[in-house]
């Protein structure tokens, strides 16, 4: 089972579930990529993390690689992985 540090927001009016992740995620195939965010998602739901979810990576170029809808494209561009960190406040058990 993997175990996530994951941050529960309210961004723009809406949930989201950020979900940091190895830096190797921005090289998965598109349909990998999905398939965990399906599962992330999955998890979340089942412990009451409802809303949209983000997963975030260390991009290696002191910035955020992140994969949201446009409308949050702003706020994720904004940050940096040391700042999501900070805000992490829950333990999502997937697997």
């Amino acid at each position: 089972m993997a175990v996530y540090r994951v941050a529960h927001l309210n961004k723009r009016g809406k949930d989201v579930v950020v979900v940091p992740l190895h830096p190797s995620f921005e090289f998965h195939p598109a349909a990998t990529q999905k398939k965990i965010i399906k599962q992330l998602e999955s998890c979340a739901k089942k412990v009451g993390l409802n809303g949209i979810v983000v997963p975030v990576w260390d991009n290696g170029k002191n910035g955020l690689g992140f994969q949201a809808p446009s409308e949050l494209h702003y706020y994720f561009s904004q940050v940096n992985m040391l700042s999501i960190t900070e805000q992490l406040q829950y333990k999502l058990t997937c697997g």
